[in-house]
């Protein structure tokens, strides 16, 4: 705010500003005081006051030179309206440049104090804080990189929708029992959803499954799980049941010859578990020193292992009395050595997964087994092999190498993860008995009609898919948490993690190398000890999460055995955290505030049975499917397994032998390895 005019001014007004200048800034050099003498004579009747409030200014004066002094003042007066669009915020900063600068000059003339000024551009910015600090909440979870519009938050779907939860709720009916689905809590509105049905209809190709086409495109086989679990084939078993009469047999014939080929092997193999388990529950399977086999251990890795631990699991209120199942999986030896304490394995039956009979982590621990009751028996590997081990593989040669006598089958057009409701589930039928096994298929079949049958618009594993895939693709979420309030499926997510990521967790499309998100990260645990641990990060940490709670409504225990006040709780709390994470609340604290509007899926059922087991497992095997056609995705290899595991075979190679074609970190580490083992081995 610096003004030079022409006109010199009067030598006693000089001597007058002179002084006053000097009394404002006693602190100035004698040749800087001098130099404003020398301008103040040539500003144009500049009032006085102005010239004080300006003088802590005039020290950027000092480097000015002023030959031309015409050209000066007006790169000056430039110099000015820049500086003051810079300092000064006004509420009238976007009107014209020459309306503002009148109102600059205008205000020049009325005397100012610094203090002020300095308070008043102190409270503008303290406003603009407080108000980038209110939208910072506001848009929590927008992603701001992001130029999708920002949705309608979750209570205003709701509040301006009546009928959203009639229009996003479902019910399946599974027998006696049934599912019910609630996506009202999620972002998505009916329009929206109508858009990826439409997206989606032209990929639709769910019916090819059923028709026995080779939808594993990238190895060129079938995918007919829901062949293990065929309606038709379930019913024929029912009717095998009970006294053979010659009308029975002759009905059981006819229908038999209308199966398909693969229905006729699952029937037979279906019979075959039942001979097998009928042996094992009536003590007439022996071990070698003649004690009744009652344990089971059950060797396998990945879906030889997760979705038959995570039945049982869910399963152990249908559990035989005597019963008594366990699992090794890992090729740590630890986990062998830990069961072979809980056991008795004179007393034990151990069941070998895997379909090629080659596994290498099954094989090694099937091996350790062998060695371990050899050393407690002192009988041979050979005898110990063909009476206490059960093959499930396709590989009839390797089997009988290994000696079992027993061997169940397991096929080609049925991929690991999806093996359960093959003999990979013996171990299953081995603990819940075949008559609840069997209601475990029929629970999936239920949903396999429901998903064959359908419309989209109303097909929940569509649904659900579609949902997930909004999330993925549109709002940026990377991850779903499951969390089961229900103690039996604590490990239930286990399980479907691997459905769902070693199913889609690709970047192969079929149009190439995608660009895009595909699968979620998935995730999870049990409620209530989850809302202890991870729940903080859910409700006010930066990572956007989809939520997914699975809970009964009524507890599979007599009420007069259980806690019902405890049960009730349960309830309460899974409701409550849904609701809390869609609510939020709002806090002047900020470590006291949540920003709610966070989505979350419910999968209430009326309660845990096998049937409502089994159309959990299904209803997740379909909702996949749909979102690798959606992706276009083969959903049903995994090439991702073979890569590490054939690189860990040479570096097994190479601990015995220098090797120099590894890069310098894996090197380093293998050097400590040895370096330490041969220590331990020279003590």
């Amino acid at each position: 705010m610096f003004g030079f005019g022409k006109a010199k001014e009067e030598e006693k007004e000089k001597s007058k500003i002179e002084t006053e200048e000097d009394q404002k800034s006693n602190q100035k050099p004698d040749n800087d005081t001098k130099r404003v003498k020398k301008e103040s004579l040539e500003g144009k009747q500049e009032p006085l006051k102005e010239k004080q409030q300006e003088e802590p200014k005039k020290s950027e004066e000092k480097q000015i030179k002023t030959e031309d002094q015409d050209k000066e003042i007006e790169k000056q007066q430039e110099e000015t309206e820049k500086s003051e669009e810079k300092q000064i915020k006004t509420e009238d900063q976007d009107k014209e440049t020459e309306k503002h600068h009148k109102e600059q000059e205008k205000s020049e003339k009325k005397p100012k104090k610094d203090q002020d000024a300095l308070k008043k551009e102190q409270a503008v910015l303290e406003e603009e804080k407080s108000k980038f600090k209110n939208e910072q909440k506001m848009f929590f979870n927008k992603n701001t990189d992001s130029h999708e519009e920002k949705p309608e938050k979750i209570v205003d779907l709701f509040r301006n929708d009546p009928k959203r939860l009639e229009k996003f709720s479902h019910t399946i009916q599974i027998g006696d029992e049934f599912i019910y689905f609630d996506y009202s809590k999620t972002h998505i509105k009916p329009a929206g959803l109508s858009e990826m049905f439409k997206g989606f209809s032209a990929l639709d190709r769910k019916s090819c499954m059923f028709n026995k086409e080779r939808i594993n495109f990238t190895e060129g086989r079938e995918v007919l799980h829901v062949c293990l679990r065929d309606w038709n084939v379930l019913q024929l078993l029912k009717l095998k049941d009970g006294k053979a009469t010659d009308e029975k047999e002759d009905i059981l014939e006819k229908e038999l010859k209308k199966l398909g080929e693969e229905e006729r092997l699952v029937f037979d193999e279906l019979l075959k578990m039942k001979e097998f388990d009928s042996k094992f529950a009536n003590g007439e399977l022996k071990g070698v020193t003649g004690k009744q086999l009652k344990t089971v251990v059950s060797i396998g890795i990945g879906g030889s292992d997760l979705g038959p631990r995570a039945v049982n699991e869910a399963l152990e209120f249908y559990k035989r009395k005597e019963a008594n199942v366990h699992f090794v999986s890992n090729v740590d030896p630890v986990e062998m050595l830990n069961t072979f304490q809980k056991i008795d394995p004179e007393e034990t039956l151990f069941i070998v997964v895997s379909k090629t009979f080659t596994t290498q982590e099954t094989m090694s621990n099937a091996q350790v087994a062998l060695k371990l009751i050899e050393e407690k028996t002192g009988k041979s590997c050979a005898e110990i092999a063909e009476k206490q081990f059960v093959a499930v593989s396709a590989n009839v040669e390797a089997v009988k190498a290994f000696g079992s006598k027993y061997r169940f089958d397991m096929w080609d057009w049925v991929g690991g993860r999806f093996s359960v409701w093959s003999a990979v589930g013996l171990s299953v039928i081995l603990n819940i008995g075949f008559e609840n096994y069997v209601r475990f298929l029929q629970g999936a079949s239920y949903i396999d009609e429901h998903f064959r049958e359908t419309d989209n618009h109303s097909n929940v594993p569509v649904i659900q898919a579609l949902i997930e895939i909004f999330y993925s693709d549109k709002m940026d979420y990377n991850n779903k948490c499951i969390v089961a309030y229900d103690e039996y499926l604590k490990n239930f997510y286990l399980h479907l993690q691997q459905l769902e990521m070693e199913s889609n967790g690709k970047c192969a499309t079929l149009d190439g190398i995608t660009t895009g998100q595909t699968c979620m990260l998935i995730w999870g645990g049990v409620g209530t000890n989850t809302q202890h641990s991870f729940f903080q990060l859910l409700h006010q940490g930066t990572r956007k999460v989809l939520m997914e709670f699975l809970v009964p409504l009524r507890p599979l225990q007599d009420k007069k055995v259980l806690n019902n006040s405890q049960f009730e709780m349960l309830f309460a709390n899974c409701l409550g955290q849904s609701r809390a994470l869609m609510l939020g609340e709002n806090n002047s604290k900020d470590y006291k505030f949540f920003p709610g509007d966070r989505p979350s899926i419910t999968i209430a059922y009326s309660r845990l049975t096998p049937e409502i087991v089994g159309a959990l497992i299904a209803f997740t095997e379909h909702k996949v499917y749909i979102q690798g056609l959606y992706w276009k995705i083969n959903s049903f290899d995994q090439f991702g397994v073979t890569l590490g595991k054939s690189v860990a075979v040479d570096i097994l190679k190479a601990m015995d032998e220098d090797v120099k074609h590894m890069d310098t970190g894996s090197m380093r580490l293998l050097g400590l390895y040895k370096e330490l083992n041969d220590r331990e081995s020279e003590k």
